[in-house]
């Protein structure tokens, strides 16, 4: 049934969970995530934020736009140029607006391929071992590598940084060819 199921689901990700906490274990204790430079970083950025609220203060305008308001970071050097927050970083530079039309696309685009990944995947997965069916496999693994981005971009760097973001839409961009053209793969592929 239903149960058995949802347990066999919820047994990845907590391992997953755990061998993270387990590795990383001295970057997740109390002290030393409230003491994280990162909350004045961002409270930074939803100040500026507040003062630009519908354009935003404009792209890798995030230091000179604190500093005109009079702020500092209070753990970070004043020469911080991003909020270290792709959300954050957004939401500051482009305002309501182009955070909204960022967050229709960013995410948008990680419902639309999984809607077309996972029953390819579901009815790759029922196939034999090895049968040679590994396309949707490798292709929600370029999925899960855009999605990754958009949790790491949670405390990662500024939107911006060009190898970050070239790394994410390449995982992007293969895994929208996949999707369009697994569309044209016999079914026994």
């Amino acid at each position: 049934g239903g149960w058995p199921r949802f347990w066999r689901a919820m047994v990845w990700p907590v391992l997953v969970f755990a061998v993270f906490y387990l590795c990383q274990a001295p970057r997740l204790g109390v002290e030393r995530i409230a003491g994280d430079g990162r909350w004045s970083l961002w409270e930074l950025a939803w100040r500026v934020f507040l003062e630009h609220p519908w354009l935003g203060a404009g792209s890798g305008r995030y230091n000179a736009a604190f500093r005109e308001l009079g702020l500092a970071p209070a753990r970070d050097a004043i020469t911080i140029s991003h909020p270290h927050n792709l959300y954050l970083d957004l939401l500051y530079a482009h305002g309501i607006i182009g955070f909204s039309l960022g967050m229709i696309f960013l995410f948008g685009f990680l419902w639309w391929g999984w809607r077309g990944i996972r029953p390819q995947l579901a009815r790759e997965c029922r196939l034999p071992v090895f049968s040679g069916g590994v396309y949707w496999r490798l292709t929600a693994w370029f999925w899960l590598g855009y999605a990754g981005w958009l949790v790491n971009g949670v405390f990662g760097h500024d939107f911006y940084r060009i190898w970050w973001l070239a790394l994410a839409m390449s995982h992007l961009g293969i895994m929208i060819g996949a999707v369009v053209n697994g569309g044209n793969m016999p079914p026994e592929q």
